[in-house]
């Protein structure tokens, strides 16, 4: 009877463990003309972004010989309070200007000044927080301090 008993075990263990292997997906049959090759991460091109598109007063002020800092030097930073409320009329003064422009000769000045800041303390940048502006944004500046 013990016997029987360990077949009747092993029987079991054994049908437990057929159960157990993997089924496989049926093959499909692949058409030969359908291409199955995937092209690695390095055919494909990365996507171009768009140029930023200059603002009608960025290039009015390019026109007039003007010199964009930050494409003059990209390591000067550019903090523009006017293109922000925050600043001491207390209201948004360039619409659509978000570039700082300077005259060349005044550019020309600012990199050298650059160049020296670097020389001395590799960690430092120059900030910019104005520079050219259109007549109609000096005015509303005007118009604020009037009277004062």
């Amino acid at each position: 009877m013990e016997r029987y008993f360990f077949y009747l075990l092993y029987l079991l263990l054994g049908c437990s463990l057929c159960g157990c292997s993997r089924k496989q997906a049926p093959k499909q049959a692949q058409d030969p003309d359908t291409e199955t090759t995937i092209p690695y991460a390095d055919t494909i091109a990365a996507p171009v972004p768009p140029a930023p598109v200059k603002s009608r007063t960025a290039r009015y002020l390019d026109s007039l010989g003007f010199v964009n800092i930050a494409e003059a030097d990209s390591s000067i930073a550019i903090d523009l309070m006017y293109t922000r409320a925050d600043n001491f009329t207390g209201t948004l003064l360039y619409e659509d200007l978000k570039e700082a422009y300077l005259h060349p000769d005044a550019m020309k000045s600012l990199k050298r000044a650059q160049r020296l800041l670097k020389e001395q303390y590799p960690g430092y940048s120059l900030i910019v927080y104005d520079a050219a502006r259109p007549l109609s944004v000096q005015q509303k500046m005007w118009d604020v301090v009037k009277g004062t």
